[in-house]
């Protein structure tokens, strides 16, 4: 923790705050993978995920706001040091969510960088998330390459970990570039903007939108 410390200049792995985009004020969680990969899960990093959420549900409760949720998450896996109680943020920040999602708050879920361990099958792949994105290039899978391949005894091909091939599989809504998620987030978040003009305006958000839905179904069925 030190040494993460002094390399980035922060003290934990996750920041949260309210920040607007596109003019709609959101909660926004920003976890940080310099910072030990961002797996400290044990320690500040899951801890600090649930509270906000807990947060933006007793706003919606005492003040009647709608605030939608933007998760930028990254995961390395739990390390050997986070011990057992690494998995506890897990289900916390499910059952936050879950108590979000009966009052029908948004929450987008955006994958960076890399995402594997507990968080890959958690808050990454929330099913009842409002969108479930990627940032172009970012790896995913429960366990990374090198376990993996440790336990299978291969080497999987990259594609089992591409992002792209899981919206092929119907696990992601869409790949974003990095410097289109802003534009994308804005569009889709601004409640003055129709449905259906959002698509015109942004072709990826149309294909996106369309996956969502079919995602939905296939969960209720």
């Amino acid at each position: 923790l030190e040494k993460a410390r002094e390399t980035t200049g922060s003290w934990v792995g996750v920041f949260t705050g309210y920040v607007k985009i596109g003019g709609r004020e959101v909660m926004l969680i920003v976890k940080d993978p310099r910072f030990v990969g961002a797996s400290d899960k044990s320690g500040a990093v899951g801890e600090k995920v649930t509270p906000a959420i807990e947060d933006v549900i007793a706003r919606h409760d005492r003040e009647g706001v709608e605030i939608p949720i933007v998760f930028v998450n990254t995961a390395s896996g739990a390390r050997q040091q986070d011990g057992p109680f690494s998995v506890d943020p897990l289900n916390k920040n499910n059952a936050a969510l879950s108590l979000a999602g009966e009052r029908e708050i948004p929450f987008i879920n955006v994958d960076t960088v890399y995402m594997y361990g507990g968080d890959s099958a958690s808050t990454s792949s929330y099913q009842d998330a409002s969108m479930l994105l990627a940032t172009k290039g970012t790896r995913k899978g429960f366990t990374g390459p090198r376990p993996t391949a440790s336990v299978e005894g291969r080497t999987l091909p990259d594609l089992y970990f591409s992002v792209d091939f899981l919206v092929k599989g119907g696990f992601l809504d869409g790949v974003v570039e990095s410097d289109q998620l802003r534009a994308l987030l804005s569009l889709y978040l601004n409640p003055e903007t129709e449905e259906g003009v959002a698509r015109r305006m942004h072709p990826l958000l149309n294909e996106i939108l369309d996956r969502r839905e079919k995602r939905v179904i296939r969960v209720r069925e």
